[in-house]
């Protein structure tokens, strides 16, 4: 999503940290849109607050999804009064807790799950995997999202779940990319 408005782009606020490797992707993403779009030397006016995801992390872990949730309340808060126009978290995980942010911010928050809905609806995909996080894969929070829009989501057998959840936080979470080898 890339706010446009009458004066140009519209300053979006990320809550990143989630981890710093996939907040990265998102700011090199955004900017690489907005670079294509609007072309020469532009780049996103963009404000970023970086959550640390050891503590992310954990409260994630122990399942202390109210602590967790009034941290990135106040951390949207944080953003739209420095100005941001519209909010972005920067991890499917995070979304598990968007509605609760949504309903605390007068800007307009971005749910990922729609937005990827719609790109697999104009592409003319009807079936699709989901991987991610075992929250992300276990719970109904994004796959709702995409069978809202008629999309039919299917998910790893639970041994793959387990080992993406892990690959995730052990290696992709630490930057680490590494051949992922099934089986013995």
């Amino acid at each position: 999503m890339i706010l446009l408005g009458c004066r140009g782009l519209r300053k979006l606020g990320l809550i990143g940290g989630m981890s710093w490797v996939s907040t990265a992707l998102y700011y090199e993403a955004i900017n690489k849109g907005v670079a294509k779009r609007k072309g020469g030397l532009t780049s996103a006016p963009l404000l970023i607050e970086s959550l640390d995801f050891a503590t992310v992390g954990k409260m994630q872990a122990a399942g202390e999804w109210d602590v967790l949730g009034e941290l990135m309340i106040a951390s949207a808060k944080r953003l739209e009064r420095a100005g941001a126009e519209g909010l972005i978290l920067c991890s499917n995980t995070a979304h598990k807790m968007h509605d609760w942010i949504d309903g605390e911010i007068k800007i307009p928050m971005l749910h990922i799950g729609d937005v990827t809905a719609v790109k697999l609806n104009a592409d003319g995909v009807q079936r699709a995997g989901l991987i991610g996080t075992g929250i992300t894969m276990n719970e109904g929070f994004y796959r709702e999202r995409l069978e809202a829009h008629d999309i039919i989501v299917t998910v790893p057998d639970p041994a793959l779940r387990q080992e993406v959840d892990r690959i995730i936080f052990e290696e992709l979470s630490r930057g680490t990319v590494s051949r992922f080898r099934s089986g013995p």
